[in-house]
This record gives C-alpha cells, structure tokens and sequence, in this order.
C-alpha cells in the first residue's frame, strides 16, 4: 500500500524524461539519478533498521518524494522556466478524482455482499465508470478538442 504512493509520485516525475531529452540535456538528469542511486543503498539499510519491509517502503517512498521536488528544481524549473503553479495544476484534477473514486470504491464492500470475486468485479466496475465520468465532467472543456482531433484523424 505504501509503494502504491511511490508509483503514483513516479508517474507524475516520468514525463520529465521526455523534456530532458527534448531540451538535449540528458545529462542533468544522469546527475540527479546517480544521487538518488547513491542514497538508495543507505536509505535502504536504514528503513530495514528501522521498520523491516516497512521501513524500506516508507524509506522508498520519501525519496521519491524528495525526487518529486528535486526534478522540479533541478530539471523542470531550470529547462522551462517556473511552472510550479501548471505543474500542480495539472495534476491536481486527476488526482482529486483519484481520490473520489478511491472513496467510492471502498465503500463498495459494504453494499454488496457476496464472494470476493463478486466485490472485485463491481468494485472494478463503478470505480471505472465514477472516474470515467468524473473526468468528462471536469475536462470536458479539454476533452473536446482531443475528442475532434481523432474524429477528424479517423476520417
């Protein structure tokens, strides 16, 4: 459960790659990763001393959030300018509905009743259909634009 904030906060840092190399300047981030290679091995160490599997998770997961910030300061910020407020715009909507439908999905074991399967299988089914929804909701200003583009790519 940990590690699944740490996927989250890696998907967010992952596009960054791709303006690095757009930028042509690959070897800022080199940099930045053989810092965070380096303090892995400690880091790790230390969360095993501390908490065993656990620790090392909740170890992984502060240094990906320190690499969330560093990205910013050390790739993001220096290559496009400061973009902090877009940045977290950005993300802020997906997340929210993240959130939303994360809420909805839990409450799901206690309407239906039956086999876990069963419980998976509707859980799996409104948490997709609430973030389908919810997204057009609040993107549909930005999804009709796309929606166009692949109409008119189809035809």
């Amino acid at each position: 459960q940990i590690l699944a904030f740490v996927g989250l906060s890696r998907s967010i840092v992952n596009p960054v790659g791709a303006l690095v190399l757009a930028k042509g300047q690959p070897d800022l981030e080199f940099k930045l990763n053989v810092w965070f290679l380096i303090l892995q091995i400690p880091a790790v160490y230390l969360g095993v001393q501390i908490g065993g599997i656990a620790g090392v998770a909740w170890m992984v997961l502060a240094l990906q959030l320190a690499d969330l910030t560093l990205v910013y300061v050390f790739l993001m910020r220096p290559l496009i300018g400061p973009c902090l407020r877009e940045y977290i715009g950005s993300v802020a909507v997906p997340l929210a509905t993240s959130v939303a439908m994360a809420v909805v999905v839990m409450l799901v074991p206690w309407l239906v009743h039956g086999s876990p399967l069963l419980v998976l299988t509707v859980q799996i089914a409104i948490g997709a259909s609430f973030y389908i929804a919810t997204t057009v909701a609040l993107r549909r200003v930005k999804l009709i634009p796309l929606l166009d583009n692949l109409i008119v790519t189809r035809t």
